[in-house]
């Protein structure tokens, strides 16, 4: 089984200092929190099943419309300041009989 996905994390760089706004590779959350002497808190996310948009689906490279799994994940400090915001967005390649209920 093979899954595609496309994901976006949005980065406060006045907390992760040192962060170039070039859009380079950023690191795991979790590394480059400890680089940087910061504490995870706590990170909540939601799950949903949603129709891919134009974007998405270029991305994905699926039709538009096509049903995909959308987790949206907030992670904290562990002082409750929000560090990272990241959307993802994926389907199995070869199709899922769960998608399609």
């Amino acid at each position: 089984m093979t899954i595609a996905h496309s994901r976006t994390s949005v980065l406060p760089l006045n907390l992760l200092r040192g962060l170039g706004t070039n859009g380079g590779e950023i690191p795991d959350i979790i590394d480059l929190t400890h680089r940087l002497g910061l504490t995870v808190g706590r990170a909540t996310e939601h799950v949903s099943i949603v129709p891919a948009t134009g974007d998405i689906a270029l991305h994905l490279r699926i039709a538009a419309g096509t049903q995909v799994i959308k987790l949206d994940r907030v992670t904290e400090t562990a002082d409750g300041v929000p560090i990272e915001w990241c959307v993802a967005f994926c389907v199995r390649s070869t199709g899922s009989p769960a998608l399609d209920e």
